[in-house]
């Protein structure tokens, strides 16, 4: 699929989908602008490892921003959109992790970590979208406003979401930081 024709796909999708209203309009900038910067990464994803998880990773953003527009267009598959946009705000650490420890120095030491990661992302994805244990339900009040009420389990999608971006900061800048102390 040539450059082109992907714009007109996207362009098709967003137009005829969704409501725009000022932040809509300024989300779709954001993906669309955001995709343009992804095509030139897209050239090198065959010849290296981080390019093609970087990719994932803008990927799984540029999905996350789509569940965004669809969840504040949608009234009827309100609920839906909030369980996408819920599962999807989980890859987008996970796959950021992915990136951090593709560095040399931190890949075989990770490997382990990043299964159980992996695993509790899928099945905390799982709970998200297929049971009401994380969310129970989500509703537009007829005021327009969201209304989400949360699971027993809430805390794990939180916990699931934390993790990555700890492990960034552990792995990625804690070794800057004992140099810039002095």
């Amino acid at each position: 699929m040539n450059t082109g024709r992907l714009f007109v796909y996207l362009y098709y999708i967003l137009v005829n989908m969704f409501v725009y209203d000022v932040i809509n309009t300024l989300l779709v900038i954001i993906l669309l602008f955001n995709t343009a910067l992804l095509l030139p990464i897209l050239r090198n994803v065959k010849n290296n490892i981080q390019t093609f998880v970087y990719a994932v990773n803008i990927l799984t953003i540029l999905l996350w921003i789509v569940t965004m527009i669809g969840y504040r267009s949608e009234t009827l598959y309100f609920d839906t959109w909030l369980r996408a946009l819920y599962a999807t705000a989980i890859f987008i650490g996970v796959t950021y992790m992915h990136f951090t420890f593709f560095y040399p120095v931190y890949f075989n030491a990770a490997r382990y970590y990043m299964y159980v990661v992996n695993g509790l992302a899928f099945i905390t994805a799982y709970l998200v979208t297929l049971t009401n244990t994380v969310i129970v339900r989500g509703v537009k009040t007829p005021y327009g406003e969201p209304e989400i009420i949360f699971g027993p389990l809430f805390p794990l999608y939180i916990t699931v979401i934390i993790i990555p971006f700890i492990v960034f900061y552990r792995f990625a800048c804690m070794p800057f930081a004992k140099y810039s102390t002095g």
